[in-house]
């Protein structure tokens, strides 16, 4: 039982960001907080019990696009062209093929920051997406942004 408490420790130590401060971000520390007592049957001790400090927690890491400004990335890029010339079973222009996947990138960067921070800001969505379990939840925002820019272009 110690160990479990060190690591709420730990996690009531860790700073984060809180952008739904309305006079701007403001750091906090705590990804969890003291929530209650409880007492057990024919015992005198007293637990503490902990819970999340926030509704959603978001990672925000490092933008894609800086992913993929480097050399080896863009190594991956011509890789990936080939492979979408296998399977696609038809030639796939590299250079083309490259400037259009930095472009879906790009816009994969926009939409994502732009999808994470109207989370943020609407109580609906924050509501919505507390069913989804938070392992899926970066896989369903980064598969949303997707669909988004294949559907936006499909519609013009």
């Amino acid at each position: 039982m110690k160990t479990i408490y060190r690591y709420i420790e730990k996690l009531s130590e860790i700073p984060y960001i809180d952008r739904s401060a309305i006079e701007g971000e403001q750091q906090k520390k705590g990804l969890v907080i003291e929530v209650g007592q409880r007492m057990t049957e024919n015992s005198r001790t007293v637990e503490t019990l902990y819970g999340p400090a926030a509704k959603v927690f978001f990672y925000e890491g490092p933008q894609v696009m800086e992913e993929w400004n480097t050399p080896e990335s863009k190594e991956k890029l011509s890789t990936m062209s080939k492979l979408t010339a296998v399977l696609l079973e038809r030639d796939v222009d590299e250079a083309e093929y490259k400037e259009f996947a930095l472009d879906f990138l790009r816009d994969q960067d926009k939409l994502s920051s732009k999808m994470i921070r109207d989370i943020k800001n609407n109580p609906e969505l924050v509501e919505l997406i507390k069913s989804v379990p938070p392992n899926y939840l970066g896989k369903m925002i980064f598969l949303a942004t997707d669909l988004a820019i294949m559907w936006d272009k499909a519609q013009k």
